[in-house]
């Protein structure tokens, strides 16, 4: 059993636990949390439809229900998939009655989240991604971020109370780490030896900024 201190600081036990993802990257990132406490807290476990999340899940065999699709990379189906999710949420959040969200920083479900009074645990990343941020942290019971950024980095993405921030040594997707290589290896292939930086290029489908110059 775990306490916690919820958004208007008063102390919930928290019993069931609601992991939202709404990415790849989320699904592999919480796998290990999941793992780690299964059998002291109970999961409800809601990715979107969207990329490999279904299929990494499975491959981890860890339940789940479905919940949402991505809206796509126009600004009007953004806008759409946002209400449909939280229409979705809203019957699924209500009758299971977590005690807590985990979310890297699903709109979303963060804001379902403040509608039912559930506190939301995220975790601030990509400092260009502005818009999804100033969406999630306001609304956000606790904000963990690496401590290579500064509080302001934080405060223009929407982080405007410190008290709610948790700093961290380390990066946040280095989740990497100890897992198998790809079958069959890249690097003999590229005629590279190790040590070896993976980088994905930018979220263009999910930004909501258009015509900027790729940073790669």
């Amino acid at each position: 059993m775990v306490n916690n201190p919820s958004a208007d600081k008063q102390s919930r036990t928290v019993r069931k636990v609601w992991i939202a993802m709404g990415t790849p990257f989320q699904a592999n990132f919480f796998a290990p949390v999941i793992e780690e406490l299964q059998g002291e807290v109970e999961f409800l476990v809601t990715p979107r439809d969207h990329d490999n999340i279904k299929e990494i899940l499975d491959a981890k065999k860890i339940p789940y229900t479905l919940v949402g699709k991505h809206g796509g990379k126009e600004l009007d189906g953004k806008l759409t998939a946002y209400a449909k999710n939280i229409e979705e949420f809203v019957p699924l959040i209500a009758k299971e009655k977590p005690d807590l969200l985990l979310t890297e920083r699903w709109p979303e479900a963060v804001r379902v989240a403040f509608g039912f009074d559930i506190p939301a645990w995220t975790i601030f990343y990509d400092e260009r991604e502005r818009h999804v941020n100033q969406m999630v942290f306001p609304l956000s019971s606790k904000v963990f971020a690496p401590r290579f950024y500064s509080f302001e980095d934080l405060y223009k993405n929407g982080v405007a109370d410190p008290e709610r921030v948790v700093w961290f040594n380390g990066f946040h997707t280095g989740y990497l780490k100890g897992q198998p290589p790809t079958k069959p290896d890249p690097r003999g292939r590229l005629g590279v030896e190790p040590p070896v930086i993976l980088v994905r290029p930018e979220p263009d489908f999910a930004t909501f900024v258009s015509g900027h110059e790729p940073v790669l």
